[in-house]
């Protein structure tokens, strides 16, 4: 689901129709790039996604399952929780135990209740790195459940953005694509495979200039893409016949 500023475009307006439609159907690549073609500024407008609690909570949980294994590294590194003997105690020469578990000596050494000894540095160490990972944990899933994607058409300079937010900020940039007379949206479809394997079509959307790189767009419905960017949308057949 999107958010857009329902405030009308210059495309928008009836008045204006004829300025903004009012394109040699004959395709010219001499005419497309001829610098007698000026474009008439329009205002700013932007939408961006709302945020999707249910794919966030997806998201943290497989996040949290990766975080599992460095939490396992730490605990068997630094012994963050003591070890218990649950074998036999046997005592020695500095006064401290050793565990006798099913006939094999475990290196670690013990006190006389069967907890393991640990030097104070090795868990000040233990516990500072479960910290750090706890605070990576939490800022990496602030930032997956605030995400926010935004296309924003830059009017005075015939732009188009697209960017990300996170933790509330600013949006940050990062693909842009700047429109031109003959710019135009290809709609197509192509084959993808879900996680089980099994094929499935989905239907994409891209930016076409001549002379420029595709820009892809995703995340939004069809009808964002033509109200922010003032493109019209065709598929391949639709093109060639246009200019036909």
């Amino acid at each position: 689901m999107t958010e857009a500023n329902t405030s009308k475009a210059f495309w928008d307006a009836p008045e204006n129709e004829d300025k903004v439609n009012s394109t040699n159907r004959a395709y010219d690549a001499e005419q497309a790039s001829s610098a007698e073609w000026t474009y008439t500024p329009r205002e700013m407008r932007e939408v961006s996604t709302k945020i999707d609690v249910f794919t966030s909570i997806i998201a943290v949980a497989m996040f949290g399952f990766v975080a599992v294994f460095p939490f396992s590294f730490i605990t068997d590194t630094w012994h963050v929780f003591p070890y218990e003997c649950f074998g036999e105690l046997v005592a020695q020469e500095d006064g401290t135990f050793a565990c006798n578990d099913y006939g094999v000596t475990l290196p670690e050494k013990y006190d006389a209740t069967g907890q393991e000894i640990l030097p104070l540095s090795e868990i000040i160490i233990g516990w500072a790195m479960l910290g750090l990972l706890l605070f990576v944990f939490v800022v990496v899933s602030w930032g997956i459940v605030t995400k926010r994607e935004h296309l924003r058409h830059v009017g005075h300079e015939n732009t188009l953005l697209y960017m990300v937010s996170r933790f509330n900020r600013e949006p940050r940039i990062k693909r842009s694509v700047a429109l031109k007379k003959y710019s135009y949206i290809r709609k197509y479809a192509e084959q993808r495979r879900d996680n089980d394997g099994n094929s499935y079509t989905q239907t994409s959307y891209e930016i076409k200039t001549r002379g420029e790189r595709s820009f892809r767009l995703h995340s939004f419905p069809e009808e964002d893409y033509t109200s922010v960017s003032g493109l019209q949308i065709f598929t391949d057949r639709e093109r060639d016949e246009y200019w036909r």
